[in-house]
């Protein structure tokens, strides 16, 4: 048990002018009962952090109220495996404010699904930013997510929940978009990190849906420069908001295929709505030269590029 515990939790109890609470990586395990003491009392806390803590559902059951303010709960990088619906849901619904939801890295798989859906689907109805990435929920898994995901999202990170390759991936995104009203999705930041996109074929037909997207990250995929300009030019059919393309640790972006996304980010440059940062990886440096020649042409004086170990970004100056 953590001697320290004790004094850190008596000091913050009805505490109610904290605002937020950050406590990763604390291993809190049974000293859990404490913060769940402490919780109900903090009556204007807005964020809680307890990633990193060893947690199991044993001891998020121990939790029965959070802060009714609250709009940001981070939960990632503990155990809970698959039984996590049944506890989180009562508990999720004490935050009717809540916004923000992080269950990155907690070990839950596809059967996490079977029991308890339409209670967590109620649950997480007001969410608007959620990171469940990093979980191996694989295609079938996904499907059930998405099911669950009111359609007012504006943040999903999914990175790292498929494990192979597979045309089913975003069969549950594809449902998810099609199940929108003709105005599409409200999503403006999608992460699919490290998701085995191997072309653009299963995701080119979802842009139309994504007309309010600001950001797109697709780094570690094995995608080419033929599908960066397909994507480019899907998203300029629909006069997209679309700002921020990461293509990080994608090796083949400038490989085979690059002369068409550069004509493709070329035209792209010229409009209106176009690209404030865009990430490749350093591997091509003749490309890399012309992308930043096509990007000072574009933003002039506010024109940025910054060379890494493993990639470049182009970006603009604030003004």
């Amino acid at each position: 048990k953590n001697v320290q515990a004790i004094p850190l939790f008596r000091a913050i109890k009805n505490w109610t002018e904290l605002k937020e609470l950050r406590l990763p990586g604390c291993k809190l395990g049974d000293d859990i009962n404490l913060l769940a003491a402490a919780l109900p009392t903090l009556s204007n806390l807005i964020l809680l952090d307890i990633s990193k803590n060893r947690l199991l559902c044993s001891h998020l059951e121990m939790i029965k109220k959070l802060p009714e303010k609250l709009s940001s709960f981070n939960l990632s990088f503990n155990t809970f495996g698959s039984n996590l619906l049944r506890i989180i849901s009562p508990l999720l619904k004490t935050a009717p404010g809540l916004k923000s939801l992080d269950l990155s890295g907690c070990c839950l798989q596809q059967s996490i699904f079977i029991v308890g859906i339409s209670e967590f689907t109620l649950a997480i109805s007001g969410i608007r930013e959620m990171n469940i990435s990093r979980n191996p929920l694989e295609s079938a898994g996904l499907l059930n997510l998405f099911k669950c995901l009111p359609i007012e999202l504006e943040s999903l990170d999914i990175s790292g929940c498929v494990t192979r390759n597979d045309v089913r991936n975003l069969e549950g995104f594809a449902n998810y978009c099609r199940g929108a009203s003709e105005s599409g999705i409200f999503l403006n930041t999608l992460i699919l990190r490290d998701f085995y996109l191997s072309n653009a074929n299963s995701l080119c037909p979802l842009i139309r849906y994504l007309s309010q997207l600001k950001v797109l990250d697709l780094s570690g995929n094995n995608i080419t420069g033929n599908d960066a300009s397909s994507m480019l030019r899907n998203f300029g059919e629909i006069h997209s908001d679309l700002n921020t393309l990461i293509l990080e640790s994608c090796p083949h972006i400038l490989g085979k295929g690059y002369e068409e996304f550069s004509k493709a980010l070329k035209e792209h440059l010229t409009w209106e709505r176009k690209l404030e940062m865009l990430v490749v990886p350093d591997n091509n440096p003749e490309v890399v030269i012309s992308l930043k020649s096509m990007w000072t042409t574009a933003w002039d004086e506010r024109a940025r590029t910054t060379i890494f170990a493993n990639k470049v970004v182009f970006d603009t100056i604030p003004i």
